[in-house]
């Protein structure tokens, strides 16, 4: 049969033909969109977990170094903020100034981004026994990036929110670390104390997880509000009304369980931290400066003796290397009292030699006096 010129034949797909791929591309996307999504969830915690260490580790180290942990920085700062992933003050001595304390009046106040919560366990802060015990305070904000020298991705967890910090407060303040004071409770879905000791742990580092309850954002902002029912709404419930005030948080089974038991947050904590002795000299870390507070009463260095009465003290003979000298102005007894002049030994006083010439009471130094003369005998 011939065609006409004006003849047309077309070719392409027909409707069920076009359904039957449509079906098979759905098919082929439900398969991988499932694996994918868990995948993707998967790197989020991961994330969370591995940057929530990184800061946990970071703050220990800072500890070592300073003598105390960072006060926690502003959760509302903003990218362009000065303050923006920079400490506050937690020092309440300094009362004037850009950098004073903040001025806060009740338990469970949020002020410029830094919530205020006390502690249900009573301890004594201070070196001093005569202080009364009392329930510190506790601060909640951000990482202090800055100052612990980590960038911004790794303050933030695996949804893009900032990780959240609290610390029992005068451990953050210079020269006010002491070991076995912290203030936070950390309790179980069942009201269970995770610590040994009820209230004890010294910081908490968390990130508000999937439902990002109570999260800020990376600019600062908050995401969601805190929402009360859930048991990890203890980490983000901090208000002036009755136990919200106090420094509590949850640590519990994962569950994404919309009821009771939902909790989603993923939490580091420091129990114990042991009072660091020396403190780095200068940013290059080379050198030693100092032993913390070692010139307090009751803190000292002792060598066979558990509680030493000085700074330095050895309770039995003391040797040092012949490769090494001892620098010292003075030798006293042991209340300090009765002390000779070590230049008598040498150095830059005329009469420092200890021989003690062919005339006079001799030739020999056999002691000195109190009036640190040096005696001889010609024996």
């Amino acid at each position: 049969m011939r065609k006409s010129i004006n003849q047309k034949t077309y070719n392409g797909f027909t409707l069920i033909e076009l359904s039957i791929v449509i079906l098979i591309i759905g098919i082929i996307l439900a398969a991988i969109a499932t694996p994918y999504r868990l995948y993707v969830a998967e790197q989020r915690r991961l994330t969370t977990a591995d940057n929530i260490e990184r800061v946990s580790n970071a703050l220990a180290n800072h500890l070592k170094e300073n003598g105390r942990y960072p006060c926690p920085a502003p959760l509302t700062a903003t990218r362009g903020d000065t303050d923006y992933g920079m400490e506050t003050q937690c020092d309440d001595t300094v009362t004037s100034g850009p950098d004073a304390y903040p001025s806060w009046t009740t338990d469970g106040q949020c002020l410029d981004g830094v919530c205020f919560e006390r502690s249900v366990r009573e301890v004594r802060i201070t070196r001093d026994p005569s202080d009364p015990e009392v329930n510190p305070v506790v601060r909640r904000g951000a990482i202090p990036f800055r100052i612990l020298q980590l960038s911004e991705d790794e303050v933030l967890d695996g949804y893009g929110n900032r990780i959240q910090y609290a610390v029992t407060e005068h451990l953050a303040a210079p020269k006010r670390f002491l070991s076995n004071t912290g203030g936070i409770e950390i309790r179980n879905a069942d009201g269970e104390s995770a610590l040994f000791e009820e209230g004890s742990a010294e910081f908490i580092v968390f990130s508000t997880g999937k439902d990002s309850r109570g999260a800020y954002s990376k600019d600062g902002k908050l995401v969601l509000p805190c929402q009360d029912g859930f048991v990890d709404s203890e980490n983000c419930n901090t208000d002036t009304s009755g136990s919200k005030a106090d420094a509590i948080y949850a640590l519990d089974e994962y569950a994404e369980t919309q009821g009771a038991r939902h909790y989603d947050d993923s939490i580091v904590f420091s129990a114990t931290q042991e009072t660091p002795l020396w403190r780095i000299a200068d940013d290059d870390g080379l050198h030693i400066r100092d032993m913390i507070d070692a010139d307090d009463d009751d803190r000292g260095i002792g060598i066979r003796t558990n509680d030493p009465d000085y700074t330095l003290e050895i309770d039995d003979d003391a040797m040092v290397d012949s490769d090494f000298s001892v620098l010292t102005n003075q030798l006293c007894d042991e209340d300090g009292s009765d002390c000779i002049d070590v230049r008598k030994f040498g150095g830059d006083d005329p009469d420092g030699d200890l021989t003690c010439g062919d005339t006079g009471e001799g030739r020999y130094v056999t002691s000195i006096g109190d009036d640190t003369e040096v005696k001889c005998t010609d024996r």
